[in-house]
C-alpha cells in the first residue's frame, strides 16, 4: 500500500514539472509581450521608399527618399541620418531634412523635434565626376531611432538602393531592406532589459552607428 501511495506520488510530481516545462516558453512571450506593448509578429511601424536619384552637376548628385511612420509612433529629427556605402568614391555632402514638427514634451521637460506620418528627405552626394553614377547603383545606409509616446525602441538600419539612368538620366529607386519586426525588441537575452532614460523607457541593447 505504501509502494503504491510513492509511485502515485512520483507519477504525478513528474506530470507536474512536465506541464511547467512545457507552459514556461508561452509564459515567458506574455511577459516579454506585455513588457513592450507590442504583439513579437507586427510588422515595423517605420518603413522606407527609394524615389528619383539623379545627377546635379559634374561634382553632385541627389536621391531622395520617403521615410512612412504609422500613427502613434514617431522619430525625433535628431535621432535620423545617413551614410552611403557604395560606390566607395561617392560621399554624403548634405543630407536635407523638411523642417520638424515641435512640441514640449513634459517627460523630458523640454521642446522637441519630431517627424510623424509621411516625410520625404533627401541624400545630396559629392561625386568625383558626373560619370562615377552613370548606370550604377548607389546604396545609401538610413540610421534611426523610432519611439512611441513611452518607449523608445532599438536603433535600426535600413538599407536603400537607388539606381541611376546612363549618360546622367534620372533614375529611380530600387528597393530598401525589409524591415525588422518589432524595433522594440531585441533578439537574445536582452528581451526584457530595458532602462529608463530621461523618464522615457528605451530599450537596450543599441548597436553603434
Amino acid at each position: 500500500m505504501h509502494q503504491r501511495r510513492r509511485l502515485i506520488l512520483a507519477a504525478v510530481t513528474l506530470l507536474a514539472a512536465a506541464l511547467l516545462i512545457v507552459s514556461w516558453p508561452g509564459a515567458a512571450r506574455a511577459q516579454a509581450g506585455g513588457a513592450f506593448g507590442l504583439d513579437a509578429l507586427k510588422p515595423s511601424p517605420f518603413e522606407f521608399e527609394p524615389k528619383d536619384a539623379r545627377i546635379v552637376s559634374d561634382a553632385t548628385a541627389e536621391v531622395d527618399f520617403a521615410f512612412s511612420i504609422q500613427p502613434g509612433y514617431h522619430v525625433y529629427s535628431n535621432q535620423i541620418s545617413v551614410k552611403v556605402k557604395s560606390p566607395a568614391d561617392v560621399s554624403l555632402a548634405e543630407f536635407v531634412k523638411p523642417p520638424p514638427k515641435r512640441k514640449h514634451d513634459p517627460i523630458l521637460k523640454d521642446d522637441v523635434e519630431y517627424y510623424e506620418g509621411t516625410v520625404a528627405f533627401t541624400a545630396r552626394l559629392k561625386i568625383p565626376t558626373r560619370s562615377a553614377l552613370d548606370g550604377q547603383t548607389l546604396v545609401l545606409n538610413v540610421r534611426y531611432q523610432g519611439c512611441s509616446p513611452d518607449t523608445c525602441f532599438l536603433p535600426e538600419t535600413r538599407t536603400l538602393e537607388f539606381r541611376f539612368g546612363p549618360g546622367g538620366a534620372e533614375g529611380t529607386g530600387g528597393g530598401a531592406s525589409c524591415p525588422l519586426p518589432v524595433p522594440s525588441a531585441p533578439p537574445g537575452p536582452n528581451l526584457n532589459s530595458s532602462v529608463l532614460v530621461s523618464g522615457r523607457k528605451q530599450v537596450s541593447g543599441e548597436q553603434p552607428w
